[in-house]
């Protein structure tokens, strides 16, 4: 158990943690820090979110593939093109997971925020709006 209240100081709770409960020290982890020369961006994912938590990292995939150039060579990830998927973005820290997302906007998918290299990130924006992108637990 947590003997004082800083001690919960910079943590985010794993579950509802109401006024008045006792917090046990597996309750809370550490806040994920944005790592240097990363960057935050939001993903519609259409993965379950139920598992992820703050501070996961996970990869994220797109279920319909990398594109092609015209010679037929990957233009994400050359290990890739062979595959009916793609990783976009190796290894993308979740930050945090938007609950009060409007789904109707975002045809039902989770908005959920993560950190990751800028070229990642640049790839995870070019092909979330072409099609699904799925979140793979590491």
């Amino acid at each position: 158990m947590l003997s004082s209240v800083d001690d919960a100081v910079g943590h985010i709770a794993h579950i509802d943690i109401t006024v008045g409960d006792p917090i046990l020290a597996h309750m809370a982890r550490t806040a994920p820090v944005v790592p240097e020369g990363a960057t935050v961006i939001d993903v519609r994912l259409t993965s379950s979110v139920d598992e992820l938590l703050a501070g996961d990292t996970v990869q994220l995939v797109s279920a319909l593939g990398c594109e092609t150039d015209a010679a037929g060579t990957n233009e994400d990830d050359d290990s890739n093109a062979d595959h009916a998927h793609c990783v976009l973005a190796d290894a993308a820290l979740v930050m945090g997971i938007n609950k009060t997302a409007d789904t109707s906007y975002t045809d039902g998918r989770q908005l959920v925020s993560f950190a990751m290299d800028p070229n990642a990130a640049a790839r995870v924006m070019r092909h979330q709006e072409s099609g699904p992108i799925m979140a793979v637990m590491q």
